[in-house]
């Protein structure tokens, strides 16, 4: 799939794929054409992802994106330019724009980069109930549990209890005289 393909019509793009296929590069290059194409600003998008660690390193090959293109149309020198990049701006160069006005449209972008939304699912939800926990009837400070092994839990416990009920009467009265409590605080 060529990048500079992608057509940014609806400026709604899910990109999915496996570990290490360049997800994280493809997000990055789809957000310097978004800006310099469609005159997107950095406060217009936002980027979810499921962790931190993918979310800063978005970031970092988003700024690096825009810096490698701007310092290839300084100096013409390659060396930091990847041939996506290099092919975007030669068949994008002569659309009515100056080299000038390229690098000023990107030291736009950096200086208003604190503005893009690259966040967590999580905290992209968080900060969605904390906005509006007035109108949806929440008066105290939210919490949206993100332990993933209290749910795995909560699952096999409701699970086992469910099965467990539906056991014969004598096989229950069997396990009940040893005494098994489960985290319920009862015993079964």
């Amino acid at each position: 799939m060529d990048i500079n393909q992608i057509k940014l019509d609806n400026k709604f793009k899910l990109v999915e794929a496996s570990a290490g296929t360049g997800k994280s590069f493809t997000l990055a290059h789809i957000v310097l054409r978004n800006v310099l194409e469609e005159k997107v600003k950095p406060d217009e998008i936002l980027l979810l992802s499921f962790t931190k660690n993918t979310c800063s390193e978005l970031r970092d090959k988003i700024l690096s994106r825009f810096h490698n293109l701007k310092l290839y149309l300084q100096s013409h020198k390659e060396s930091k330019i990847d041939n996506t990049l290099k092919d975007w701006y030669l068949d994008f160069k002569y659309k009515d724009k100056s080299k000038e006005k390229i690098i000023s449209e990107i030291d736009n972008f950096i200086n208003q980069f604190y503005k893009l939304k690259v966040t967590t699912f999580h905290a992209f939800c968080n900060n969605i109930i904390d906005e509006y926990s007035i109108e949806i009837g929440i008066t105290q400070d939210p919490y949206i549990e993100n332990n993933i092994d209290n749910l795995y839990k909560d699952v096999i416990d409701n699970l086992w209890i469910d099965d467990f009920l539906n056991l014969n009467h004598e096989l229950i009265s069997t396990v009940n005289k040893k005494k098994i409590s489960s985290r319920f605080g009862s015993r079964i």
